[in-house]
């Protein structure tokens, strides 16, 4: 038997033709969005939107490392009081247990590649709020002005 390889195509997900696994927990999804893409026992590969101008919220992941590629928009990362500005292509490491929030930037949605190792559970996301003001002041340093 001829091996067939497997393939996703991002446009597939922008068009809505599949349905979103996961959705954020503070508005059910018009925030941010996550697909699982392929799950195995030690790698998870999924696609993640931001809708432009918004963040996931603080959190750390306790069960996995995950490694997030930008592949279109403008990212805004938040990583333990550091904020990082990633274009199409960049690469961000963010460690289990890492408190950190993700956001695109207000020039539009930020869709991600993100591979964690194991696989990550989006139910075992912890948020955290107590440090808001500080993150959402450093997120409105950082996006790009609106018109």
């Amino acid at each position: 038997m001829a091996y067939e390889p497997k393939t996703w195509r991002l446009s597939d997900y922008q068009a809505g033709a599949t349905k979103p696994d996961a959705l954020d927990p503070q508005t059910s999804g018009d925030l941010w969005k996550i697909w699982d893409v392929a799950r195995h026992d030690s790698v998870h590969c999924l696609y993640a939107v931001v809708n432009a101008g918004n963040r996931t919220g603080a959190h750390t992941h306790p069960d996995a490392n995950h490694y997030t590629v930008v592949i279109k928009g403008t990212a805004l990362v938040w990583i333990e009081g550091t904020i990082v500005r990633l274009e199409e292509g960049d690469i961000v490491s963010i460690p289990t247990g890492v408190l950190h929030d993700f956001g695109a930037d207000t020039t539009g949605e930020c869709w991600v590649v993100d591979l964690t190792t194991p696989p990550f559970d989006p139910e075992k996301m912890q948020f955290d709020p107590s440090r808001e003001a500080e993150i959402a002041e450093a997120f409105q340093a950082a996006m790009t002005p609106r018109p």
